[in-house]
């Protein structure tokens, strides 16, 4: 049951992920670190279900279901933000904001990166 919620919300983010990715072009390393990272997370997660109990298993799955979270509400931040940039027509190439917007959202997801790193490293 675990590894069927944990799957559900990888999938959904790979998807989200797969829809936009000519939007979010400019982070792709970024984003193909957090599918990894999810995936060898997910395989982590399979491994703690032969040792852990219920009960730590269920804090561990509630961990995963909030970063996976931050993760997609950070991505759904740099697809809109891609969508509105692109709408600016000439505008768009002397548009600091944007950089300065995207930068911020990197950051975002660098640290569900982290987060994921470190739920890991507390429950091995």
């Amino acid at each position: 049951m675990t590894n069927v919620a944990v799957n559900f919300l990888l999938e959904n983010l790979k998807q989200l992920l797969r829809d936009n990715a000519e939007l979010i072009g400019g982070v792709k390393c970024e984003a193909e670190n957090l599918l990894q990272d999810f995936n060898d997370f997910n395989a982590f997660l399979k491994q703690a279900t032969k040792s852990c109990s219920e009960n730590v298993l269920k804090k561990l799955v509630k961990k995963i279901r909030s970063v996976v979270n931050v993760a997609e509400d950070s991505i759904d931040r740099l697809v809109i933000e891609a969508k509105l940039h692109e709408e600016k027509g000439v505008v768009k190439y002397v548009d600091i904001a944007h950089y300065q917007r995207v930068r911020k959202v990197v950051g975002e997801i660098r640290g569900v990166l982290e987060k994921v790193k470190e739920i890991r490293r507390d429950n091995s």
